[in-house]
């Protein structure tokens, strides 16, 4: 399991559970929780490589860097403002059943956190760390 925990709120973004090309994306916060089992199929290692180029940089930037899955249902997009604020839009959905849900919430980190994210994305999705 490794999370993001917000620098400005309750806000905890969790992935745990990895099975495979599986694991368990969950938000929660003082009002709610939403929790949801992802299928990455051939891009299992994708998050950790978002992770991976955030960390990279080492100044704030102007892009939006994003990864989704390939069915849709968990997207993570992320940007950075100029005071080094690092913030994660994600979107969770279960939209293959008769009573679809969206979910779209944020989580606010600082810049300097992103290299011990990205280590922590690379433990748990099982990729060596240098």
């Amino acid at each position: 399991m490794f999370s993001i925990r917000s620098s400005e709120s309750g806000n905890e973004l969790i992935f745990d559970d990895v099975k495979g090309d599986n694991f368990t994306v969950c938000f929660k916060s003082f009002e709610l929780s939403v929790k949801h089992e992802v299928w990455t199929y051939t891009d299992a290692h994708g998050l950790s490589n978002l992770f991976k180029r955030l960390a990279e940089y080492e100044l704030p930037w102007s892009s939006t860097e994003v990864w989704e899955s390939i069915e849709g249902e968990f997207s993570l997009h992320a940007t950075c403002n100029s005071r080094g604020v690092v913030n994660f839009k994600l979107c969770i959905s279960n939209s293959g059943n008769a009573e679809p849900w969206h979910f779209s919430g944020n989580i606010c980190t600082e810049i300097g956190q992103i290299p011990s994210i990205a280590k922590a994305a690379q433990q748990f999705f099982g990729v060596s760390v240098g």
